[in-house]
């Protein structure tokens, strides 16, 4: 999936020449906690130019799509098959928004017999949502068994995994060892791990997985910048070390291609 093309070289990236529109790797329709998000809450991020400040420059940029999850059933309340088809009708076929299919491992213990069902119907998902953090294992499933069945849907498919990256049973380690089981499979790590609860030790893995499986080749890894150096109030506005080093990685090991663009809208300072 081109989401835009950095032209690079071994020691400079250019985040101005973008030759493709971009595509939104993360974002969410549906309920999530008290709020109830609809398509227009996703809707002016099509219709509005984003302006983009790059070394004392401005430019405008269009994003082109959205890659879409149901809130509702990231964290629970609805189940595999309503949730998902819930999304749908919240998106009603615009072909802006790239539906993809949340799963629950934690809940299921490994049976995807619903997500089997769910693209049978509705071959136009476009890949495997996973949030250990709102639904993590419980008793006596055993997570490579819960989450391995998915992951082996997705090879044959050909579908990328997006994993909400944090600590505990969404800590990048965890997924990464996860991931060496199908290495062919494109597994993102949301939010480049994200912050919220045990600090920065998610940022931490999910860097350091990032970096070795690019090394050893053992694992198909890319990262999201969702939430990457950001504050509650919005971006730093001089400062972002954690993206600096992502590209620094990735340049080093011919990996630009694995960073992709997200926002978590409508969450956080993108949304409200």
């Amino acid at each position: 999936m081109k989401i835009g093309v950095i032209s690079s070289t071994k020691n400079s990236v250019n985040p101005l020449s973008f030759q493709a529109k971009i595509i939104d790797a993360h974002a969410h329709l549906g309920k999530i906690w008290d709020k109830n998000y609809g398509i227009d809450s996703l809707d002016k991020f099509i219709k509005e130019p984003i302006s983009v400040h790059v070394n004392n420059v401005t430019t405008k940029d269009t994003i082109e799509k959205m890659i879409v999850s149901s809130g509702s059933a990231v964290t629970g309340e609805l189940d595999e098959l309503v949730g998902n088809k819930q999304l749908l009708g919240i998106i009603r076929g615009r072909k802006e928004y790239l539906p993809i299919a949340v799963c629950q491992p934690a809940k299921t213990a490994g049976n995807i017999s619903n997500i089997k069902k769910l693209f049978e119907a509705h071959p136009e998902f476009s890949g495997l949502k996973f949030h250990p953090t709102f639904m993590p294992i419980q008793g006596d499933v055993n997570f490579t068994n819960a989450y391995l069945p998915y992951m082996e849907f997705a090879k044959s498919k050909n579908l990328p995994c997006l994993f909400h990256c944090q600590g505990g049973d969404a800590d990048a380690y965890k997924i990464y060892e996860l991931a060496k089981k199908t290495p062919k499979v494109p597994v993102i790590l949301g939010h480049s791990g994200s912050t919220a609860g045990e600090g920065i030790i998610n940022r931490t893995h999910a860097i350091e997985v990032f970096e070795k499986a690019l090394t050893k080749k053992d694992a198909n890894i890319y990262l999201d910048l969702s939430w990457v150096d950001w504050t509650d109030q919005g971006f730093p506005q001089k400062n972002q070390p954690d993206v600096k080093r992502i590209l620094n990685i990735a340049k080093e090991n011919n990996g630009i291609n694995k960073i992709l663009f997200g926002t978590d809208a409508p969450l956080g300072c993108f949304g409200e």
